[in-house]
């Protein structure tokens, strides 16, 4: 969620009500946010110097945010390129985003190949915590128990093929 905050502001400055919907919008509704996850994040994000409370609006109840010129170097550097949450929480059969996703995967590389097939993962889980029935999310507990268990295993195989100088 931090990444996707930061992301919407890099766009423009906006109120956590406008995060929400934006969110949802992009997302076709499968990336939902809430305001009582928004608001403390924007809090954190505001104490880590990050974002602050726009100047332009006014003092109303509903100032959007704005990055500030650190918030802005930290997406700058740090996430370019990378696919936003709206696009991996979007509704696989739609036309036009999987063959964007795709074009973006093969020059971000094997890394931000794994963290995009994780977030689809993550956001698969959270569908079926949320709309499954009690057996279905037992079962999908269980995967994901033995997925993690997996992918320490992967960790702690050796290096097949060590490196000579």
């Amino acid at each position: 969620m931090r990444v996707g905050v930061l992301l919407l502001l890099a766009e423009e400055s906006l109120n956590g009500y406008e995060m929400i919907n934006e969110a949802a919008e992009r997302s076709g509704g499968h990336w939902r946010l809430t305001s009582a996850k928004v608001h403390p994040m924007l809090d954190q994000l505001a104490e880590e110097g990050l974002v602050q409370l726009s100047e332009e609006s006014g003092g109303g109840r509903q100032r959007p945010y704005e990055l500030t010129p650190a918030g802005r170097a930290l997406v700058d550097s740090e996430f370019a390129g990378i696919t936003p949450p709206w696009v991996v929480h979007a509704p696989v059969g739609d036309e036009s985003e999987p063959q964007q996703e795709s074009a973006q995967i093969e020059i971000q590389g094997p890394s931000a190949q794994f963290q995009e097939v994780a977030a689809q993962f993550t956001a698969a889980a959270n569908q079926v915590a949320q709309v499954g029935t009690s057996e279905q999310i037992e079962r999908a507990r269980e995967l994901v128990a033995e997925s993690k268990r997996n992918l320490y295993r992967i960790l702690a195989e050796d290096d097949p093929a060590p490196q000579s100088s």
